[in-house]
C-alpha cells in the first residue's frame, strides 16, 4: 500500500536583504545582511555581519553567535505563529 501524500498547506521563504548589491565583494564588508523568514504569519528578520556569514561554520565563536540568531528569529517566529 502507498503512503498518503502529505498535502503542504504553508510555505517558507527565506532570503537575504540587500546582498545582490555586495554579491562580487572580494574584501570583508563593514555591512550587515538581513536574513527575513517569510512565513504563514509576518516576516520575521535578523542581522549578520558579513564577517560572521564569512567565518561560519568554520569559527566556532561565530558559529555561536550565528545559531543564537538563528535560535531568536525562530523562537519569534514561533511566538507569532
Amino acid at each position: 500500500m502507498a503512503a498518503a501524500r502529505e498535502e503542504i498547506t504553508d510555505s517558507l521563504i527565506l532570503r537575504w536583504q540587500r546582498q545582490p548589491e555586495y554579491i562580487n565583494a572580494r574584501t570583508v564588508l563593514n555591512e550587515s545582511f538581513e536574513l527575513t523568514f517569510y512565513g504563514p504569519s509576518r516576516p520575521i528578520s535578523g542581522l549578520f555581519p558579513d564577517l560572521w556569514i564569512l567565518c561560519y561554520p568554520e569559527d566556532a565563536g561565530v558559529k555561536k553567535k550565528v545559531e543564537a540568531e538563528i535560535a531568536q528569529m525562530s523562537q519569534e517566529l514561533v511566538t507569532h505563529a
